[in-house]
């Protein structure tokens, strides 16, 4: 027995998700995650990521710095403890 990770980003605007049930949550597997978004987002006419708001995990932290560099998007990350971001 083991563990399944679902992945999900969705569009602020539009309400639009992706989701992904992946074997892990390591920084490898989420950055080709947020590519495969970015493609999915791109072909239903959302060409544009400006932000990527995610947890403070590791993963999140160090391991998208590329894929939003390629994007053009600004990674924002959520108060440590807080499950919203306010404000």
């Amino acid at each position: 027995m083991g563990f399944d990770y679902v992945h999900s980003l969705v569009d602020d605007h539009s309400r639009l998700a992706y989701s992904e049930i992946l074997p892990d949550e390591k920084g490898p597997t989420c950055a080709a995650f947020l590519t495969r978004a970015a493609a999915y987002f791109a072909r239903h006419g959302i060409t544009r990521i400006e932000r990527f708001m995610t947890d403070n995990a590791w993963a999140y932290r160090h391991s998208l710095r590329g894929v939003c560099a390629d994007l053009g998007a600004t990674q924002v990350f959520i108060k440590p403890h807080c499950p919203l971001l306010t404000g």
